[in-house]
């Protein structure tokens, strides 16, 4: 039996999409100013039993990845392999990302799961963009979930970028780190005073 290629199972996946597209929720989107080029309105629960279709797949997650459709690149995520994926590829990843709900949907099904996810979340909660450091107080909120070990130095540091962005007033690093002092407060049972 021959292996379909990356260029079929892409016309495969878009025409799965096509058939389960929702409307109402991509007009929704798009009214919120989650102005996708491409945008069929499904849900995480559609995407993750059309992405249980396909193994994970180094070539085809880049593929879906560059493709310019919200959809593809929800999938591209959910079948990214680890092996392999650099701290490079997930920088690169989060800075050609627009809206936030990418940005979560990274952060929880691919980042927290790197074996360098603490390390690159503490750098993004350092950087000037608002997506980048949401995405490091997310990915190190789903890091505090599985009880992360924490050296002093590392939590001072993150004490002192969550005060920062919960003062500076702007929307997303302010509700990152938000999320993430409530992940770590609630799973190391302390509580954390911010300067």
């Amino acid at each position: 039996m021959n292996e379909k290629s990356h260029y079929e199972q892409i016309k495969e996946i878009k025409y799965k999409l096509r058939l389960a597209m929702n409307g109402e929720i991509s007009q929704s989107m798009n009214e919120k100013g989650m102005q996708y080029q491409t945008n069929w309105g499904l849900t995480i629960p559609q995407l993750k039993e059309i992405a249980s279709g396909y193994s994970e797949n180094f070539e085809l997650a880049s593929a879906l990845w560059e493709e310019e459709v919200r959809e593809c690149k929800i999938l591209s995520v959910m079948i990214q392999p680890l092996s392999g994926f650099t701290p490079h590829m997930a920088d690169h990843r989060v800075r050609s990302v627009e809206y936030p709900d990418l940005v979560e949907i990274l952060s929880f099904f691919l980042f927290r799961r790197l074996s360098f996810a603490s390390w690159i979340s503490f750098k993004w909660i350092a950087d000037e963009d608002d997506l980048i450091q949401y995405c490091g107080y997310l990915t190190l909120a789903h890091l505090f979930r599985n009880r992360l070990p924490i050296s002093e130095n590392y939590l001072e540091e993150f004490k002192n970028h969550a005060a920062t962005a919960i003062a500076g007033g702007s929307f997303l690093p302010k509700q990152g780190a938000i999320k993430a002092l409530e992940s770590y407060e609630h799973n190391y049972g302390v509580i954390l005073t911010l300067r």
